[in-house]
């Protein structure tokens, strides 16, 4: 995705913070728009006016995804060091992470002249890169799924198009596939999970707006890489059963059944069992209910189940998403 059109995708869906309330610079700095992008959901790279640059090397590119996994933060230069090298540093690691530095830095100011190698700066505390949230897309990505998340549900249809717009981020494996140490693990497990959070309830949203026909394909993907996923599962199988494929919707729940045990010895969970069950009981639950506008979509599912949002929901006071 270009500078560009992150730059309208921002301001469509924080148009609130944006306009007209005296703290754009706050939450949006550069006037007329992004002046970089540094990108992580995929291969590394970063988005300049003119052009778009990637580190090249396994050593510039771990330094380049520490820094940005620590955006706006100091990081100790042992940190870094182990983070390079891991157990078995260069003769001289200072040295050794002083060059790799300059090299990023010689970077950065080939994508912003004038201005980029300012923004790596060093004291005792160590190295720090400094990246706004509107210029990293992992941080775009959260604050968008954060605002169609928590603004009034007035309008499925629209919620689901914004989160389909803010997965269209990612373009590949977080950090383009490295691996890392530490910072870089710890980062790639946190978007993960960020990601399959909005995918969960990107598809919460489309049952709940009679959509689970168009969505079985998707979920179908989704599980075939996620197999032991239980919330896609769960998805899935709903979607199934509300196109009239029971027989299709309780084979998901077998195969993820046997795979838990083969793999990890272990019986699916409470939550999903009680989805088996209402399949088997043609449990009026499962269908689509008619909704009040404004009304938060929910996935809860424990025991004692009765129709809310959509989806399966345990009594008691609802807990919005």
């Amino acid at each position: 995705m270009t500078r560009s059109m992150l730059s309208r995708l921002l301001r469509y869906v924080f148009p609130a913070t944006l306009r007209g309330t005296g703290d754009i610079e706050s939450k949006y700095p550069h006037e007329g728009g992004v002046m970089l992008v540094f990108s992580v959901l995929g291969s590394m790279e970063i988005q300049g006016k003119d052009r778009n640059l990637r580190p090249k090397g396994t050593m510039i590119q771990t330094l380049f995804a520490s820094f940005l996994a620590e955006r706006d933060q100091f990081i100790r230069s042992d940190a870094l060091a182990e983070e390079l090298w891991g157990s078995a540093p260069p003769a001289k690691p200072d040295n050794a992470l002083q060059a790799q530095v300059s090299r990023l830095r010689r970077l950065l100011a080939l994508a912003e002249p004038g201005k980029g190698a300012q923004r790596l700066t060093v004291n005792s505390s160590g190295y720090r890169l400094s990246v706004h949230w509107t210029e990293f897309d992992a941080s775009i990505f959260q604050h968008m799924v954060d605002a169609i998340r928590n603004r009034p549900a007035t309008d499925q249809q629209r919620d689901a198009a914004d989160l389909r717009a803010a997965l269209n981020l990612w373009r590949g494996p977080v950090f383009g596939g490295l691996i890392g140490g530490s910072i870089c693990q710890t980062a790639t497990a946190k978007y993960e999970e960020s990601r399959t959070s909005a995918l969960e309830h990107l598809y919460k949203l489309e049952l709940a707006a009679y959509g689970h026909v168009r969505v079985i394909p998707e979920l179908t993907e989704l599980v075939r890489k996620h197999p032991l996923s239980e919330g896609f599962c769960s998805l899935l199988m709903v979607a199934l059963y509300r196109s009239g494929r029971q027989t299709d919707a309780l084979d998901v729940y077998r195969n993820l059944r046997r795979r838990l045990d083969e793999d990890l010895g272990i019986e699916p969970s409470p939550v999903l069992r009680h989805y088996e069950q209402a399949i088997l009981n043609h449990d009026p639950v499962l269908l689509v209910p008619q909704q009040d506008a404004g009304q938060k979509v929910n996935l809860r599912p424990l025991h004692n189940l009765i129709p809310v949002g959509g989806l399966l929901e345990p009594k008691g006071p609802p807990v919005s998403l």
